[in-house]
């Protein structure tokens, strides 16, 4: 039996107003955005307008004020085909970014999962069952070191995952300064073909580290793949207005269960499905 997560009420509160709220962010797709995950708005580190790449009809657009050292940041998300891809643009931050930290949860299979995108290369993935208290370090950041209940995807997982993700430093129309942005990709899961993530309602937050200081959250919301290929994001923040990091921390157990079984649709768990010809 799982350990009874903190008590955060008005984020249970806040999922229910969302998920009720009416999907004004929703677009259609059609494939031709032309994304490349690497960190960049349209493979340049100088761009004045969101497009092609991230200014085409298919783009979703979402904004975080700025709440002390929390949000400051635009999320664009685009459903594309077998992929869901991200940019984040933290518009607010002036010094180069060391890493930025993906936080997602995947309802059908129970779990939530972190990918570290690296400024100098490479990503890191982690997993761990929803509704379980990610540790921070002294700086805000996730704590993924030993004890902090973080499992390293395995090889099988990150095959299906096929993450990509990259981070860059340059300007964009949202701030014509060099600031931090980061690009990510992974495979969405769809009938006659595995994926990652499920198109179920579910949590996502970004958070940067940056040169000092502390590291908060850029953006948090609702992510919602429509069966008509539609993408809608619905921003959710903390009781001051600023982003969180976490998602489905509910007050015992028992309320988490219902919770997403009303909500969501709790399905069999998708690593049953995660099998060749699954």
């Amino acid at each position: 039996m799982r350990d009874s997560p903190s008590k955060v009420p008005w984020l249970a509160l806040a999922l229910l107003a969302v998920l009720a709220a009416p999907q004004a962010l929703a677009v259609g797709i059609t494939d031709g955005c032309g994304h490349v995950s690497d960190g960049l708005f349209n493979g340049s580190a100088s761009s004045v307008t969101d497009g092609p790449e991230w200014g085409c009809a298919t783009v979703s657009k979402s904004g975080f004020a700025q709440v002390g050292n929390a949000g400051g940041a635009f999320l664009y998300a685009d459903q594309n085909g077998h992929n869901l891809n991200l940019m984040y643009d933290y518009a607010a931050g002036a010094s180069t970014a060391s890493f930025f930290d993906v936080f997602f949860e995947v309802v059908p299979d129970g779990h939530a999962y972190l990918v570290r995108l690296q400024a100098a290369g490479g990503l890191e993935a982690f997993e761990r069952p929803i509704g379980s208290v990610a540790p921070l370090d002294a700086h805000g950041s996730f704590d993924v070191g030993a004890g902090s209940g973080w499992t390293p995807l395995t090889a099988a997982d990150l095959a299906i995952a096929q993450f990509q993700g990259a981070v860059a430093f340059g300007t964009s129309q949202n701030n014509p300064s060099p600031h931090p942005m980061a690009e990510f990709q992974l495979t969405i899961n769809q009938p006659g073909a595995n994926g990652i993530y499920d198109p179920s309602p579910a949590f996502w937050s970004a958070s940067v580290k940056t040169d000092g200081g502390a590291d908060p959250p850029i953006s948090s919301g609702i992510f919602t793949l429509n069966p008509d290929g539609t993408t809608t994001v619905t921003p959710v923040l903390g009781p001051g207005g600023a982003p969180v990091m976490q998602g489905s921390v509910l007050p015992e157990p028992a309320t988490l269960t219902l919770f997403m079984a009303g909500l969501f649709g709790l399905r069999a768990a998708r690593r049953a499905c995660r099998l060749p010809g699954g």
